[in-house]
């Protein structure tokens, strides 16, 4: 049986550390998973929009920057390649790592939806959390320590360092032994900046052809859609609609 994993992110502007360490990084790493048939990967506009209108023209563009982010990032789509000479023609891969979507292009989405809503309770629904990495606040005590209920602010940033340095948080406090939070966050500062150079690189290059990146979400409707269609049509067979 094959295994199909869909996932999405929402435009609604930059995206940010959170975004990275939360999701963007751990997917990356997931398309290395040979158990898993594809991905799926939603760029969510319509999921955007619920959080009240959006000017036009900056929904567009959040998409785009979206998707320039993504890539920047790691995420591997498969491109046909033409003959002319594109910034993207590395991109060629595995067709079956991960498909990205616009999902509003996919109406079939948005019809299943409604379908499954339809039959998930809001109370199974509240069960669901949300991870969200908060701006750190640290104390007056100088130490570097890795206590969350003590120290919450202070602890926010080893566990920083640690997810971006592949470190285990005892290692990160090792290594901050004898220095003081404000040289810690520097460290940080450097360390993060270390690590996103190459992504910004790569997305000041991608997010600069619009007319490529257009390309790129048409081509996923086109492989997500034929997908979509026989995936609605299962769900009805299986809830009496057909």
């Amino acid at each position: 049986m094959s295994k199909v994993f869909v996932s999405g992110i929402q435009p609604s502007g930059s995206l940010h550390i959170g975004n990275y360490l939360g999701f963007i990084k751990s997917f990356v790493a997931f398309q290395n998973d040979l158990s898993i048939t594809r991905r799926v990967l939603l760029i969510a506009d319509l999921h955007s929009i619920s959080t009240g209108r959006q000017e036009p023209a900056q929904l567009r563009l959040n998409t785009l920057r979206t998707l320039a982010a993504l890539l920047a990032c790691g995420v591997w789509i498969f491109v046909l390649l033409s003959v002319q000479k594109y910034i993207f023609s590395f991109l060629l891969v595995d067709p079956e790592r991960t498909l990205l979507v616009q999902q509003s292009r996919l109406p079939e989405h948005t019809e299943l939806m409604w379908i499954l809503g339809s039959a998930a309770t809001v109370a199974s629904l509240s069960k669901l959390t949300t991870a969200k990495i908060r701006k750190a606040f640290t104390d007056f005590e100088s130490r570097v320590t890795f206590d969350p209920e003590q120290r919450p602010g202070v602890s926010n940033l080893v566990t920083l360092f640690s997810l971006i340095s592949g470190l285990t948080v005892e290692q990160v406090l090792k290594q901050a032994d004898g220095i003081d939070t404000l040289a810690f966050k520097g460290k940080l500062a450097e360390l993060i900046n270390s690590q996103l150079a190459s992504i910004r690189e790569r997305f000041s290059q991608f997010v600069g052809d619009e007319r490529e990146l257009e390309r790129l979400l048409q081509y996923g409707e086109e492989r997500s859609r034929p997908i979509a269609v026989d995936t609605l049509k299962e769900v009805k067979r299986i809830v009496g609609m057909r």
